[in-house]
């Protein structure tokens, strides 16, 4: 009869050891993300194949006194892609350049200049919206 609990008690520490390595997985990949702040992230691909909306962030810059920040995009995908907002935290920024909606052809690239107040130390995300409603991000920076 113990043999037969030891093998109950040992199936179920297993169990519970297999659901803690799991539950712990998923946590620490929602923090994965954090650790891509500068280098080319590569965010999106939306529709088919030959209709894919696909944008790759590829550097950002401050301005002097953290006034504005120019996000370099480069389009990846196989057709144009129309730009049509740009949040930062979640609300919508107006960018100096270009004047949105912008045309991006495929294999091209543009730097978005994003005025604000932005305070040093912040972390903040950008998020690019296209005219289809595809959203590419957040791409995550942290003012100097």
């Amino acid at each position: 009869m113990k043999k037969k609990y030891r093998a109950i008690i040992y199936f179920v520490a297993c169990l519970s050891g297999l659901a803690i390595g799991v539950a712990m997985a998923l946590a620490s990949s929602g923090y994965i993300g954090l650790l891509y702040d500068r280098s080319s992230l590569h965010i999106g691909g939306f529709g088919g194949d030959s209709h894919r909306e696909d944008l790759r962030y590829v550097d950002w810059a401050w301005g002097p006194s953290n006034e504005y920040c120019n996000i370099t995009i480069t389009n990846i995908g196989p057709i144009d892609v129309t730009i049509n907002q740009v949040e930062v935290n979640n609300t919508v920024a107006i960018p100096n350049t270009p004047i949105l909606p912008y045309t991006l052809t495929k294999d091209s690239s543009v730097t978005i200049k994003v005025a604000g107040t932005f305070i040093s130390g912040t972390r903040y995300s950008f998020m690019v919206i296209t005219a289809r409603g595809n959203q590419f991000g957040p791409f995550r920076g942290i003012a100097p």
